[in-house]
């Protein structure tokens, strides 16, 4: 459960309430509203490829990578897939979506909160109230400020981080690898090989 909520929250297909709004809360609202339309599009390989720009777009897949990798972020020897994994968060996020999301289509209800709380350093904390299915579900998007505008960095609910928690699966996998020789090991070119050679894994173009 705590999974599909967090989904919700990072790409809701549901409706919003206009409201005069802080920036980092539009920002949330729009993407939401944008993932909206596009979970209306009938073909699925051309709805598969605008959710993938979307999440292009609007995701922080520096940060993201970097909190996935952890101590491994900065293994000099790993370099050229570090530089690759970046490039593969939004694909990664799309294989942990689709699922949830399912043949696309709307229900329910959402609504953001038109304050944001700051948490430091440019990341705000943004509720989002998802009704569906006569239950009411409030989860947190995580936003950051960058030079442009704002982008994604985490989704949380009951106090569950998105990214921690793939971050600390991941981390466990590299650990293994790396231990088997400190010296060469290539934990995550191993990371990069079973991510993308899963058998429902979405590759974003």
């Amino acid at each position: 459960m705590k999974k599909i909520i967090l989904a919700i929250v990072m790409m809701s297909a549901v409706q919003s309430f206009a409201k005069t709004m802080d920036p980092a809360c539009e920002f949330i609202d729009q993407t939401m509203i944008r993932a909206r339309q596009i979970l209306e599009v009938k073909d699925q390989a051309d709805r598969t490829v605008q959710l993938c720009g979307l999440l292009t777009e609007k995701l922080g897949t520096i940060h993201i990578a970097d909190q996935w990798l952890g101590q491994f972020a900065t293994l000099a020897r790993e370099q050229a897939s570090i530089d690759n994994f970046k490039l593969l968060v939004p694909s990664i996020m799309m294989t942990k979506a689709l699922p949830v999301l399912g043949a696309g289509g709307t229900s329910g209800t959402f609504e953001i909160s038109p304050k944001a709380v700051d948490r430091g350093n440019g990341v705000s904390e943004v509720t989002v109230t998802v009704k569906a299915n006569g239950k009411t579900y409030v989860g947190f998007a995580i936003v950051q400020q960058n030079a442009t505008g704002f982008e994604l960095i985490d989704a949380e609910y009951m106090g569950f981080s998105a990214v921690d928690y793939q971050g600390r699966e991941y981390q466990k996998f590299m650990t293994r690898e790396y231990n088997k020789d400190v010296n060469n090991s290539m934990p995550v070119s191993a990371l990069v090989q079973l991510i993308t050679t899963q058998d429902d894994y979405v590759s974003c173009p």
